[in-house]
């Protein structure tokens, strides 16, 4: 490419009227590898895993808590929780708003009544 070398020609140049330069290639790619080694090192020498103790992680479960990402302590996944509206349709027919408008109930009802209309 048109820009092969520059670099090197760069910090050749720079250092030849003694400007003060760093190769900044070099030095990332030496603490890249460094804490490369650092961390496999780490990983291959722990050996033995502590052990959990499942009680306590069933504690942090509780979806009352403030979820993690919220700043919490919760690690429960967020469970969508229903409107009040949804909640009475629940109640009463036992579906969401949402599965009213895309058409699930209707599906569900048309294979509900075509199952029956075929049982003897």
């Amino acid at each position: 490419s048109i820009f092969e070398g520059q670099y090197q020609d760069l910090l050749a140049a720079a250092r030849a009227v003694d400007i003060l330069m760093q190769d900044i290639v070099t030095i990332v790619s030496r603490k890249a590898a460094d804490l490369a080694s650092q961390v496999w090192s780490a990983v291959i020498e722990q050996r033995d895993l502590p052990q959990v103790d499942l009680r306590l992680v069933h504690n942090y479960l509780d979806p009352d808590l403030v979820q993690r990402r919220y700043g919490g302590y919760c690690i429960a996944h967020d469970v969508p929780k229903h409107s009040a509206l949804d909640q009475k349709l629940m109640r009463a027919i036992g579906a969401t708003l949402e599965d009213i408008v895309s058409g699930k109930v209707l599906e569900a009802a048309k294979a509900a009544k075509q199952a029956e209309t075929e049982a003897p």
